[in-house]
C-alpha cells in the first residue's frame, strides 16, 4: 500500500524522538527492505528532517534510508499516489480513528509502531486458488494501464486456507494489520440480490481505516475470464463448447452483458430462472429449443479455472504474452470489471524495494 510519512510526524520526531516514533522508523526500514509496502514522505523536506535527526543520533541506517526515499520522491511518488483509491498517512498521534473511510487514512503510532502493520496486506478471498487469476488480472492491467510503474510491485499475503465464514474471518482480523477482501456477487441478473456470502459481507463487515472489501461486478471470478478466447482454451468435458457459445451469443443479442451473469460452472436449468426475467428474456430461444429437457444451457464444470490456469503456464511459469493475447478479446464491459478488481488490488498491495544496503 502507498504509505506516506507525514510532515507532522517528521516535526514531532525532530522535537521529541520518542521510542514509539523510533519504532515506526525501524518498521519503515524493514518494510522497504522487504518490499511489503510503498513508503514515501509527504514532502522532500519531510525526508530531510528525519534523515538529519537520525544522522545526529548516529543512526546512519535510518538517515541513508530517508535520503533514498527523498530521492525517489522526485521520480514516481505523485503518479502512484494519484493512481490509488486510498493511501495511508503516518501521524505522530497516539490514537487512530479506525472509522476512517476517506481517500487519506491517518494512522497513529498506536498501530504503526507494531511490525504487523508493516507486513504485506492480507488478501481474503473465497477460494485460495482464485489468487492465481486475481494476480494475473492485476498484473495485466498494471502493465496495460500503468506501464510507467515498472518498479512498483504487487505484494500481498494471500489467504492460505479456503472455506469457513468470510464475514467472520474479516470481522475477527486484528486491526493492527491491513486487510482487503474480494467476494463473488453470485448475482444472476443486474437486479438480482447478491448471493449469501456477498450479502453477509455487505451486511456485517465494516470498511474502516485498515480493512476494505470489494464485491465483484460479475456472478463470480470465472465470468471475468469467459470471453470466447478463454472459453475456447478450455473445452468442457462431455459438452459441446460451440453449442454453449452459440447460445451465449444469442443471449447477448438480447442482453449484451449476459456473460456477467451466466453461471460458467453450472450453466442454467429451467428451475434456476423461473423468477429471473432477465435470464428468461436472454435465453428465450434456448428455453424453447430445450423442449422437455430441464437443462437450458450447460456449464464448463467446477474445474474451469484450474484448467484455464494450466493453459497459461509453461514449465510452471506464467505465460504472460499468451494471457495478454487472450485478454485482448475480452468484452469492454468485462474489462471494466478487470480494472475495478485490479485497481482495488493495486491500492492495497503496491510496494517498492529501495536499493539500500544498510542493515
Amino acid at each position: 500500500m502507498y504509505i506516506e510519512i507525514s510532515e507532522k510526524f517528521a516535526d514531532a520526531f525532530s522535537e521529541t524522538e520518542t521510542e514509539e516514533l523510533w519504532a515506526v522508523l525501524d518498521n519503515v526500514k524493514t518494510a522497504m527492505r522487504e518490499g511489503t509496502h510503498l513508503v514515501n514522505c509527504e514532502k522532500r523536506t519531510t525526508a530531510d528532517i528525519i534523515a538529519q535527526k537520525a544522522a545526529s543520533r548516529g543512526r546512519t541506517d535510518i538517515a541513508s534510508l530517508f535520503r533514498e526515499i527523498r530521492d525517489w520522491y522526485l521520480m514516481e511518488s505523485s503518479a502512484v499516489k494519484e493512481s490509488v483509491s486510498r493511501y495511508i498517512s503516518i501521524i505522530p498521534e497516539t490514537r487512530t480513528d479506525l472509522g476512517q473511510q476517506s481517500e487519506k487514512i491517518e494512522i497513529g503510532t498506536d498501530i504503526s509502531q507494531h511490525i504487523d502493520f508493516w507486513l504485506a496486506s492480507y488478501f481474503l478471498m473465497e477460494d485460495p486458488k482464485d489468487d492465481t487469476f486475481y494476480r494475473w488480472i492485476a498484473e495485466y492491467i498494471k502493465k496495460k494501464d500503468f506501464s510507467n510503474f515498472e518498479t512498483v510491485l504487487l505484494k500481498y499475503e494471500p489467504q492460505r486456507e479456503g472455506g469457513g465464514n468470510i464475514a467472520a474471518d474479516y470481522a475477527n482480523h486484528p486491526r493492527t494489520r491491513l486487510l482487503f477482501c474480494i467476494v463473488d456477487s453470485d448475482a444472476k441478473s443486474p437486479s438480482a440480490q447478491y448471493g449469501a456470502t456477498a450479502q453477509q459481507v455487505e451486511e456485517t463487515c465494516t470498511r474502516d481505516a485498515v480493512t476494505d472489501y470489494l464485491i465483484l461486478g460479475v456472478h463470480e471470478l470465472e465470468n471475468l475470464l469467459f470471453s470466447e478466447s478463454f472459453a475456447d482454451a478450455v473445452p468442457p468435458v462431455g459438452v459441446n463448447g460451440k453449442e454453449i457459445e452459440d447460445i451465449i451469443k444469442d443471449a447477448e443479442a438480447v442482453h449484451p452483458n449476459f456473460r456477467k451473469y451466466y453461471d460458467v460452472k453450472k450453466g442454467f436449468k429451467k428451475k434456476d430462472i423461473e423468477e429471473n426475467r432477465y435470464m428468461q428474456e436472454a435465453l428465450a430461444n434456448a428455453i424453447r429449443n430445450a423442449g422437455d429437457s430441464e437443462t437450458v444451457i450447460k456449464g464448463y464444470g467446477s474445474k474451469y479455472l484450474a484448467s484455464l490456469a494450466a493453459v497459461y503456464k509453461k514449465g510452471g511459469h506464467f505465460d504472460s504474452e499468451a494471457f495478454a493475447q487472450a485478454a485482448q478479446n475480452t468484452p469492454e464491459f468485462l474489462m471494466d470489471c478487470w480494472r475495478q478488481a485490479a485497481s482495488f488490488i493495486f491500492t492495497w498491495s503496491c510496494a517498492q524495494v529501495l536499493n539500500t544496503h544498510n542493515s
